[in-house]
């Protein structure tokens, strides 16, 4: 358990397990199975297209690895300020795969909610649209990440 979560009561987990709706896989392994149960199924449709789930595995593994060469490694919490675009379910499943702890923040969240997040996660990467219903992510983000590394809270990547 990470430092600073909640565990669920036990009750309540072991009758999630005994019931079926936890089980002893990761989000990663999910999307893994499925792919190989049902490779040609379509996972997701867009304006650019449609993906099946062997197409998002295989996307969010390369990925992965891109994101690994970057720096992420397992248990490093990252931000995710993504609208629900497929780069969303990609970098999702991308992370998951390499174990790194995702804190979704809406597309709504400005400088003030990003930087608390950031602050109080220590998060070393923030995933963003460069651009989204005419807001400049970017510059935000480079807001909020000179003010954490100067105070030495995170966003580094």
């Amino acid at each position: 358990m990470l430092e600073g979560c909640t565990p669920w009561p036990p009750e309540l987990a072991r009758r999630y397990v005994r019931d079926g709706r936890w089980q002893a896989r990761t989000l990663a392994e999910a999307i893994e199975q499925a792919a190989r149960a049902h490779p040609h199924r379509i996972f997701l449709s867009d304006r650019d297209g449609r993906l099946t789930y062997q197409e998002v595995d295989r996307l969010a593994d390369r990925l992965a690895v891109e994101l690994v060469g970057c720096g992420l490694r397992s248990r490093d919490i990252v931000l995710v300020q993504l609208p629900n675009v497929r780069e969303f379910v990609l970098v999702f499943f991308a992370l998951h795969k390499i174990g790194v702890v995702s804190v979704l923040c809406l597309p709504a969240y400005r400088r003030s909610e990003i930087g608390h997040f950031a602050a109080m996660t220590g998060a070393t990467a923030h995933f963003i649209s460069p651009g989204f219903r005419g807001f400049d992510y970017v510059a935000m983000a480079k807001e909020v990440q000179a003010g954490h590394i100067a105070s030495g809270t995170g966003i580094a990547h």
